[in-house]
């Protein structure tokens, strides 16, 4: 068994390291990791229970797999279901406290989003390729998909393909190793 410490934020939003404690854990090339808790949860590194039970793929021990999935059918499912409906109705609720309003996204709006990718050492704009939906690139949708306008994972760099631009959609792509920066306004 480990012991991880992992940064998550108390009632009051403060961020404060808690302990969590791992039997196993999986992971692949493209960051995608899994957790056995020692409270039998199949998870994420902060505990939460697992979203879908397409991300079992990752164990790549046929055993060790089914005996994963037996417990998603047992009570895996139900659990992050719960967990997770649980967890939008605090953050519904904080947003009313604070008097904001909260976007939330549903799976739907979410699997239709498109990026558009090409190759981090090209910066040509004809290297993009068409736009697609994560289901072409990735296994599992990623937990950045949709809510990053864009990113570099690995050796590609990823623009989401908006209907209306924005002026996020209109400022100059960051160079390597840099920090984007947003223009002075002119009056």
């Amino acid at each position: 068994m480990q012991t991880l410490q992992v940064k998550t934020a108390g009632p009051d939003g403060k961020p404060f390291l808690r302990d969590v404690q791992v039997i196993r854990s999986w992971s692949n090339s493209s960051g995608q990791q899994l957790f056995l808790h020692a409270d039998g949860v199949y998870g994420y590194k902060d505990g939460s229970p697992m979203r879908d039970k397409r991300e079992f793929e990752l164990i790549a021990n046929e055993a060790q797999r089914n005996a994963a999935l037996r417990w998603w059918e047992a009570k895996g499912e139900a659990l992050s279901k719960r967990f997770y409906e649980e967890k939008t109705q605090r953050e519904i609720q904080a947003a009313e406290v604070a008097g904001t309003d909260l976007i939330l996204q549903n799976e739907a709006d979410l699997d239709a989003c498109q990026y558009i990718r090409r190759p981090v050492n090209n910066r040509k704009a004809s290297a993009y390729g068409e736009p697609h939906t994560w289901t072409h690139w990735f296994d599992h949708r990623p937990e950045w998909w949709g809510h990053a306008f864009s990113i570099q994972l690995g050796p590609f760099y990823y623009k989401r393909m908006d209907p209306e631009p924005t002026p996020e959609a209109t400022a100059p792509e960051p160079q390597d190793g840099q920090k984007p920066t947003k223009d002075k306004e002119t009056f």
